[in-house]
């Protein structure tokens, strides 16, 4: 949400939102007292989460296949739309990190807490988080590039909302308000088909 509210500011034109985030929606919301509604921003918001949530290897999280398949329809239904795909992934749970599925529930909005409490008592040690955080990231980037042969003449960017911190400051998940390197450099990646 705070990512949300600090990029998307003004309405934009010409544009669809398809959302793995169940925080960002076809609703109004509140963060910090701020206000947001996606539907004054974009054309059209997609609420993919409502679909999207399943289970992947037995571990619940927002499936990134599911949201691509509903993205790439509305992309070649609305073809002159700029589309916003916002997975969830590489975002914990991790669903190929079988050691790790005892910290992740079926809870939509809290998933991975029991992961977060884990690492901070020390019960999961970082590496192997950051590992399965890179296994993650492998896994959806892998679905992400294949949008390029699903649809023509698209400028895609690859980015991200926000880093991870596994320890890094003191710091797990990614807080809200905290401005340190792992939380707010991201990737920027831009591909045109």
């Amino acid at each position: 949400m705070e990512w949300f509210i600090n990029t998307f500011d003004e309405r934009i034109l010409n544009s669809i939102y398809i959302s793995g985030n169940p925080y960002i929606g076809n609703y109004r919301n509140v963060f910090s007292g701020v206000e947001y509604d996606p539907r004054l921003i974009f054309d059209r918001v997609r609420d993919a989460y409502m679909d999207a949530w399943g289970k992947v290897n037995d571990v619940y999280v927002m499936r990134p296949d599911v949201i691509t398949k509903i993205a790439i329809i509305n992309m070649r239904l609305k073809p002159r739309r700029r589309t916003i795909i916002h997975y969830m992934q590489p975002h914990a749970p991790y669903p190929f990190a079988s050691d790790l599925r005892k910290y992740f529930v079926d809870d939509m909005n809290k998933p991975d807490m029991r992961l977060w409490d884990a690492l901070e008592r020390g019960e999961v040690k970082p590496e192997r988080a950051r590992e399965a955080y890179r296994e993650t990231l492998i896994w959806i980037l892998g679905i992400v590039l294949d949008i390029p042969r699903l649809v023509r003449r698209r400028k895609i960017v690859i980015t991200s909302d926000h880093g991870e911190c596994f320890g890094e400051h003191g710091l797990y998940n990614h807080p809200c308000g905290k401005r340190v390197k792992e939380l707010i450099e991201v990737p920027w990646c831009v591909i045109t088909t």
